[in-house]
Order: structure tokens, then C-alpha cells, then sequence
């Protein structure tokens, strides 16, 4: 059985031209490899509140009726600040009845090429696949029962108890078991530049292992990994920001009674590429030299066909030195596709504070004050300081009242 698995598509507005490019990438393999079934795993939209007319969502709707023309496609809902009504609408996208969307934890049945619920009536000798969908837990899941939405241990322990049900449930069928789900396994390793709203409940590999799938299918963290023995993040479909510089893409999973075989597609996804560079802490660099420190900060090949994010930090003197429009220049010469350039000002009273802090003595702290103002220390002045670190409180309080 085949399975193609995507998630954090995080379709908006904004990005809508580049969700269009690597989701037709997604739709060349599954004309391709014509899978038997299509999961995505969460934050099919960025933003809950997304307008149900808006060409973002029209366009998630169209996409995902062509697709699950191929093959059913069972999603489900994401973090809550991003999957909303639009999302679970999308089971309204086809006629077919072959879009299932969960927004509560649920098994579901492939059978004939069609999504269903359980159904006694139907032969379970008929089922080409179990699907348990685990949607984002909140504590909305456990309203109700007590103690268990008092806290995130509480909620992620009470996991087990889904999974473990999960599990049993499903070993009565021989068929693959596949688990989807949108949340994070504890120890997964975030994208550099993936920023995780509010708290995460963490969930151990050990309690989903309680599910006994063949193949966990997740979503949430937007760096695509294998977590042993079978656990599976897709990672987001594009670079949401910068910092994100691991590839992009979807898996695809071949699941059979011998085993499983998955890889990783990746898709022609936009370079993000950030470069920090501190013109305050960094004096070896002269500002008539930035372009080029500026060009070899990044290797040549993440510049080209990339879009750029500089952030200077700078003295606040000294930014109308500053030729931006020769860093933007230079930048494009280089095969960017686009340059942003922001500026940090720092006043530099706050830099002379932040040396004299480095300073370990009154002494020394004196005599670097004195240096950054131009002014020179009378040797009564250190002698005194030196007395201040070195003698009792009581001595120098004698000494002042003697005179």
C-alpha cells in the first residue's frame, strides 16, 4: 500500500505563488506514483481566520479536489491558531466523499478507494488500511474529565490511553495501521527558523509505540526526520522564514506485509537566507569593506537564486556611512532573487557601557571610562579606588571622618 504523506502547508495570502509551485511538484508524484492513500498531517492554512472566499483558500479547495480524484485524503486539523473553519471545510471540496477531515482523535477505514467510519455491517476482511488521526491535543479534548486538563504532563500522559485504544482497535484487521497525527514527539528536532506558538505538549515515542502502527504520519515540526522506529515528520511543504535552509518536501511510504520502505521527495522550494553581521563587536571590518564581508559571510551557492535578509548592527554614528543601495546592488550581482535590509542602531554611549562592564576592577573600569571620553585620571583618583576594593568598609569610613 502507498502512501503519500505532506503537512504544514500553511497556506496564506501572502505566499500563495510558492504554495502553488511546490504543491504542483506534489501533484506530478502523485500522477506519478498514484498513491493509494494521501495524509497531510495538520496546518493545511496559516492563519484560523483566513476568509472562506479568499483566493488562498479557493485555491486549497481546487487542489485538493484534483488530488483526491486520485486518492482519498484524510486530514487532520492542526494547531489551532492555524486550522480553523476553512480547513475543516474542505471535506465539502469534492463530491466524491473521498476528503476526511478529523478535528477530534478518531480511526477511520479505507475500503474500495473510500474514507469511512467504523461500520459493523461491513466486512472487515473488505478494510485496505486503518487510519488512526490524532489532530493537535488541547485541553479542549479533556473537557470535562477532570484533573487531566489541569496540565500538559496531565494531557500528554492521558495520550497513551487513545493510543493504546488505538492499538487495540486495529489488531483485530490484517491490514497496514497508519497513524496521522499533529503534534510534537519529545526530543524531535525544531527547523532553525520555525517559531513554536505558546507551550507544546511533548509526546514520548514509547506512548505512541502503544498505537502498534505500521508507519506514524506527523506533522507540526517543519524539519523533515525519522524518529526510530517508525515515526515520520514530513516537515513543512516551504521556507515559512528565514532560517529554514533543510531541504523541502513530502514523504512517500510503501507499506506491506514484508515492511516498509519511505523516502523523502523534495520540492523547489524559495532559499531563505539570513545574514546577521555586527559592525559593533566586529571593528576588523571597515565599513567601505562590507560588501564584501557581506557577500563572503553566506557561501556563494545559498546567495544565488535566494532571497536575502541582512541585518546589520551597526553604531548609530556611524549608519549614514552606510551605501545601501551598493549592498543591494551587490547582493543581485550575485544572483539573489530579492535583498531586505534592516539596521540595528546602536547608540554608542551603550557600547562604551557594555566595555567598561567588561572590566574587572574599579581601577580598570576607570581608566577605560577616562579612554572612551578622551579625559585623563589623576593618580590620587586610582590610588583611591584602589583602597575602596581593597580595604574593610570600616577603614574607609574612619579614614573619611579623620580626614
Amino acid at each position: 500500500m502507498k502512501i503519500l504523506h505532506l503537512a504544514d502547508i500553511h497556506c496564506r495570502e501572502k505566499d500563495l505563488d510558492e504554495v502553488k509551485k511546490v504543491l504542483g511538484a506534489v501533484s506530478k508524484t502523485v500522477l506519478d506514483e498514484r498513491p493509494n492513500l494521501i495524509v497531510v498531517a495538520g496546518d493545511v492554512f496559516d492563519d484560523r481566520n483566513i476568509k472562506l472566499d479568499s483566493e488562498a483558500v479557493r485555491f486549497m479547495f481546487d487542489w485538493c479536489r484534483e488530488i483526491a480524484s486520485v486518492a482519498p485524503m484524510a486530514v487532520v486539523l492542526g494547531t489551532p491558531s492555524h486550522d480553523g473553519r476553512a480547513a475543516q471545510s474542505l471535506v465539502y471540496s469534492s463530491n466524491k466523499h473521498n476528503i476526511w477531515v478529523s478535528y477530534k482523535p478518531e480511526q477511520i477505514y479505507l475500503r474500495h478507494g473510500s474514507l469511512s467510519d467504523a461500520n459493523d455491517a461491513i466486512d472487515p476482511e473488505s478494510y485496505e488500511a486503518i487510519i488512526s488521526m490524532v489532530p493537535t491535543p488541547t485541553k479542549q479534548f479533556w473537557a470535562g474529565e477532570g484533573d487531566i486538563a489541569e496540565t500538559d504532563a496531565g494531557i500528554a500522559e492521558a495520550m497513551s490511553g487513545i493510543f493504546s485504544g488505538f492499538g487495540a482497535a486495529a489488531a483485530g484487521f490484517d491490514c497496514p495501521h497508519i497513524l496521522v497525527g499533529h503534534f510534537t514527539v519529545r526530543g524531535a528536532a525544531v527547523s532553525g527558523g520555525q517559531v513554536m506558538i505558546g507551550r507544546d505538549i511533548e509526546i514520548g515515542a514509547d506512548q505512541i509505540a502503544m498505537a502498534k502502527a505500521d508507519v506514524v504520519c506527523l506533522g507540526h515540526i517543519h524539519k523533515y526526520q525519522f524518529i526510530q522506529p517508525n515515526i515520520y515528520y514530513s516537515g513543512s511543504i516551504y521556507r515559512l522564514n528565514y532560517g529554514e535552509t533543510e531541504a523541502k518536501g513530502f514523504m512517500v511510504h510503501d507499506v506491506s506485509r514484508y515492511g516498509r520502505e519511505s523516502h523523502f521527495v523534495e520540492v523547489p522550494a524559495r532559499k531563505l537566507v539570513k545574514i546577521d553581521f555586527d559592525l559593533v563587536e566586529n571593528t576588523d571590518i571597515e565599513i567601505e569593506g562590507l560588501n564584501e564581508a557581506l557577500l563572503h559571510s553566506g557561501k556563494i551557492s545559498d546567495i544565488k537564486d535566494g532571497h536575502i535578509k541582512i541585518e546589520l548592527k551597526i553604531n548609530q554614528d556611524d549608519a549614514a556611512k552606510l551605501n545601501m543601495s551598493a549592498i543591494e546592488k551587490r547582493m543581485m550581482n550575485a544572483g539573489a532573487k530579492s535583498v531586505d535590509i534592516s539596521l540595528i542602531r546602536v547608540p554608542r554611549e551603550t557600547v562604551r557601557s557594555a566595555e567598561i562592564l567588561k572590566m574587572t576592577s574599579l581601577r580598570d573600569k576607570i581608566v577605560e571610562r577616562a579612554r572612551l571620553v578622551g579625559e585623563t585620571v589623576a593618580d590620587s583618583i586610582l590610588l583611591k579606588s584602589d583602597r575602596l576594593e581593597s580595604e574593610l568598609p570600616e577603614e574607609i569610613i574612619k579614614s573619611v571622618q579623620e580626614g
